[in-house]
């Protein structure tokens, strides 16, 4: 007589073997959606930038995030703007990895622009400090 199937123990030993990558595989996931939603919250804002530009050049000193092409709330960021320091910021959310956490696009007095964010390490947007 054959028997066909799985033992328990075969069985045991793949649900173990499916935990331990679960355990290595869920973290990684998390990491990688939240440099994603970092990233994307920079995306939405960087636009922003060739608005804030055009304002300026055209001797504006007061306008609006709506002026410059930008909304003040998206799925990312609740997104800001301090004409007065140059600044637009993304205060991100959606993801418990980044809750709290900004980007902050900053003009100097000559145009050029420069990130700064306090985004923990492994989740920073390239070219963000």
């Amino acid at each position: 007589m054959s028997t066909r199937g799985f033992t328990l123990i075969e069985l045991m030993i793949v649900v173990a073997i499916l935990a331990i990558l679960a355990t290595i595989a869920i973290p990684a996931y998390q990491g990688y959606v939240a440099r994603s939603v970092a990233v994307s919250g920079l995306a939405e804002i960087a636009p922003g930038k060739a608005g804030f530009e055009a304002k300026i050049n055209d001797g504006i000193t007061s306008f609006t995030l709506g002026d410059i092409g930008l909304a003040a709330t998206t799925d990312r960021c609740d997104i800001s703007l301090n004409v007065a320091t140059g600044t637009i910021t993304c205060l991100l959310k959606g993801n418990p990895l980044l809750g709290g956490t900004t980007l902050i696009l900053t003009r100097a007095s000559g145009g050029d622009w420069s990130c700064s964010s306090t985004v923990p390490a492994p989740y920073k947007p390239s070219g963000c400090s």
